[in-house]
């Protein structure tokens, strides 16, 4: 819900594109901020109950809108505030969901779990963005973070039904320390930096990250204004969207054992990209709910895909800082990009952006097949 809550709320406040961006912006350096030491935290800590107290502290922030409405204070510095202080929490939390996954299932069935996770969350986008929508039509998009918060703490609960407490495994001997150094996560820096593969993929995910940054926002922007849809209307069309995600993530595990991981992910990113030059300058609602399947569907191939590679490659005990680098990595260009990618939607109109970010994401795929054609890999094996 709050992926699509959020801009609504701006939305609603400014009808501006441009506050849309600054939130995303300000979000995304959040997300970087709390990463930096998300790794250290759960890397030492039971990823479970720090994964409870960003969903206390989630429940608690999205709250605050609506109460504040009761009072009839309407202030847009304070959705600035939810919206950072979630995205400070939703980062901790990511960080904490894939060691623990690992942890869970073993480094052989990462793969599966991770498929059968996104499906869940894909499954949950079917419903989430329509019931964002109709309620925001009916009672306002402040009501749907109150609903919101709700539902953290239906995580809450499924997090400590999980049982006994999840196998810790805890960094070995030599390389735990006190220093700062640890800290912000040089650990897991030095080991990207010296696995190829993963400083291969960083560094192509993170010009990827500058390019989609903003295509949410875009995609509420154009919904609303060019094609006059209703709040209603802007939920269904991500709800239909998410539907072909759970599809992909049913399809990935079958999709990676017949394809190399190189030659899925740069596949993935062309069907993410050609769509939104094709259907840059319609305003059709078949055909942009027809790219917002396929973005959202080739989005959790690549997210199902990136992860697993991360956790098959990364020693249980670095996996906490190895996750939260990559992560600061991939999204430093995402601030940049979200604020240039509204700014001037703002001046020469979305659906210029959209083709320039397909055009952007077609040729971030072409590069990383040239890179990879030189490197051996084969089947759906992982590559090493």
């Amino acid at each position: 819900m709050t992926v699509v809550a959020m801009p609504l709320v701006v939305l609603a406040e400014t009808g501006s594109i441009a506050q849309m961006g600054r939130l995303t912006g300000l979000a995304r350096v959040a997300g970087i901020v709390a990463t930096i030491a998300a790794g250290f935290v759960i890397d030492h800590w039971q990823p479970r109950r720090v994964m409870l107290v960003c969903d206390f502290s989630r429940c608690a922030l999205m709250a605050l809108i609506p109460v504040a409405a009761l009072f009839d204070f309407r202030r847009l510095w304070l959705v600035f505030v939810v919206g950072v202080g979630g995205a400070l929490a939703q980062s901790i939390f990511y960080v904490g969901h894939v060691s623990l996954v690992a942890d869970l299932v073993g480094r052989a069935r990462v793969g599966l779990a991770n498929s059968r996770i996104e499906g869940t969350i894909a499954l949950a986008y079917v419903f989430g963005p329509f019931a964002a929508g109709a309620l925001s039509a009916r009672f306002g998009p402040t009501t749907v973070l109150g609903v919101d918060s709700a539902t953290f703490l239906v995580s809450v609960l499924a997090l400590l039904a999980m049982g006994g407490p999840a196998r810790t495994v805890r960094p070995a001997p030599e390389v735990v320390s006190s220093t700062s150094r640890e800290l912000v996560g040089l650990a897991g820096l030095r080991f990207i930096r010296n696995q190829p593969e993963l400083s291969r993929l960083t560094v192509l995910v993170a010009g990827c990250q500058l390019f989609t940054a903003a295509v949410v926002d875009l995609f509420i922007f154009r919904l609303k204004h060019d094609l006059r849809l209703s709040d209603t209307g802007t939920g269904v069309t991500f709800a239909l969207a998410a539907v072909t995600a759970v599809l992909a993530a049913a399809a990935t595990p079958w999709l990676r054992a017949k394809l190399s991981f190189h030659r899925l992910w740069a596949c993935a990113v062309v069907v993410q990209g050609l769509p939104l030059v094709a259907t840059a300058a319609s305003n059709s609602f078949l055909l942009m709910a027809g790219t917002a399947a396929l973005y959202m569907a080739a989005m959790t191939v690549l997210m199902i895909c990136q992860a697993s590679i991360r956790q098959e490659l990364t020693p249980q005990h670095l996996l906490g800082r190895v996750t939260s680098s990559y992560l600061v990595l991939v999204a430093l260009p995402a601030p940049l990009g979200a604020l240039a990618a509204t700014a001037l939607a703002a001046r020469f109109g979305a659906a210029s952006v959209q083709a320039g970010v397909g055009v952007g994401l077609v040729a971030i795929a072409a590069l990383a097949s040239l890179i990879w054609a030189r490197v051996p890999h084969g089947g759906g094996s992982p590559p090493t």
